[in-house]
């Protein structure tokens, strides 16, 4: 097995994202504002997607939004976790008007403070004084929760009125070590749940039969209700493998995983018996458990085979396990149909670089493949499923066709809302409910 750096393990889980969509920024902003306005203060934290964030969190993360719109760029927003609070927030009775152009480099300098010192400003220098610490959030606030009810773009000005002796700017929010926590209802404290053979079987052919037909991994895959990164899926796939040729179906504990620092590998085309791919899932399985990180890349006959085409790979033989109820006799490797290698030789198995969230889509896992789609994902923008026609009606076409579906809830006006359900499959959000057939051509 190879040797990993550190990760920082608040950014690889997947209920803690590495990025953020800037929809679901601009959605958190309009709370934040109407917050602060009602209140009279900022909060001690900010709900983004399902996430909670500091402060000092969102001043990089709301300031990082700003720029991106300003230059036009609709990618999403990278997380800088752990953001340390300013150590003595001052500043001006703040009254005017700010430029786009102006509130936009204020923006851009709070981003690199915050990106080269790991700790938010006291305060941000501009034309109208020095901005102190909370003003700024609000200020971050009301230019994004306006951008969400303009179709995302950015007002052209800036109006702020706030006195430096505002209630609001004397109180500093507190947040406990600046991090986020999964929301959970009820505010109870999350449990790890075990997971059965059968799930992490069904789990695997999806991300097989989504690797074929993305050539890429997904971000991570939702079983029973919780999302697990590509890392933590490694570890159940190792897992499973090694258990069942023990003859032990019994249930897994997951357990938290950060990415790998620098996958890598170089490996030629061949075969595995049995014993060998056991083995190797043995070898990723202990590497996992010593170091709580998945690996660059795992040492085998055939040469060092990267992090990407091990979860493909393992993926592989728990969707034989789950089509014929034992694990295969051997595990053939072929670097030209491989979908991740891109029919590549063996020394370009080293190209690309593998980012922990993957292509930006989620993978649902379903149980029943025998009358639903055969698979579903989604992000904030989008739902896909993959389906074929089971009856032929359409001209006798048996092929498979990605249906796709806005994520956007037009009762509520909601982005990144829908869910998707078995059964008579549909998508809802604020009690509207949207049937989708179960037959996609």
């Amino acid at each position: 097995m190879s040797e990993t750096s550190a990760a920082d393990s608040t950014t690889n889980s997947a209920v803690k994202p590495n990025k953020v969509s800037q929809s679901q920024v601009l959605s958190a902003s309009k709370n934040l504002k109407t917050y602060i306005e009602k209140n009279k203060k900022l909060p001690n934290y900010i709900t983004i997607g399902n996430c909670k964030y500091s402060m000092e969190e969102y001043m990089s993360i709301s300031s990082a939004t700003i720029v991106y719109k300003n230059k036009k760029s609709k990618s999403n927003i990278v997380v800088k976790y752990g953001v340390k609070s300013p150590k003595s927030p001052t500043g001006s009775s703040i009254s005017g008007k700010l430029t786009k152009k102006q509130y936009s480099t204020y923006a851009s300098n709070v981003n690199r403070y915050i990106n080269k010192y790991n700790i938010a400003p006291n305060y941000a220098s501009t034309k109208l004084g020095k901005i102190k610490f909370q003003t700024f959030i609000y200020g971050n606030s009301k230019i994004l929760a306006w951008s969400k009810d303009n179709k995302g773009i950015l007002p052209n000005t800036l109006t702020l009125k706030v006195s430096k002796t505002h209630s609001m700017n004397r109180y500093v929010p507190k947040f406990p070590k600046n991090t986020i926590t999964p929301v959970t209802p009820n505010n109870k404290t999350p449990t790890q749940k075990n997971l059965s053979i059968t799930q992490i079987l069904k789990a695997s052919k999806q991300v097989k039969s989504y690797v074929e037909m993305n050539n890429s991994l997904p971000s991570s895959v939702l079983i029973d209700g919780k999302q697990y990164s590509m890392s933590e899926f490694l570890y159940l796939l190792s897992y499973a493998i090694v258990n069942i040729n023990k003859g032990n179906k019994g249930n897994i504990t997951p357990i938290s995983v950060k990415a790998p620092s620098y996958p890598n590998g170089n490996f030629t085309s061949g075969n595995f018996q049995k014993g060998e791919f056991v083995i190797l899932a043995n070898n990723v399985l202990n590497f996992i458990n010593t170091n709580k990180q998945a690996p660059n890349y795992a040492n085998s006959k055939l040469g060092t085979i990267k992090f990407q085409s091990l979860v493909y790979e393992f993926s592989g033989i728990l969707d034989f396990v789950d089509s014929n109820g034992s694990l295969p006799n051997n595990l053939t490797i072929n670097i030209s149909t491989n979908p991740l290698t891109g029919g590549s030789n063996s020394s370009n198995n080293t190209n690309g670089t593998y980012d922990p969230i993957g292509d930006g889509f989620i993978i649902i896992n379903s149980s029943n493949y025998t009358c639903g789609p055969l698979l579903v994902k989604y992000n904030d923008k989008y739902l896909i499923s993959t389906g074929k026609c089971s009856c032929g009606v359409i001209g006798g076409d048996y092929y498979y066709h990605n249906s796709t579906f806005k994520n956007y809830c037009p009762f509520c006006k909601k982005d990144g809302c829908m869910i998707y359900e078995e059964g008579p499959t549909c998508l809802k959000e604020c009690g509207f409910v949207l049937y989708v057939m179960q037959i996609f051509v």
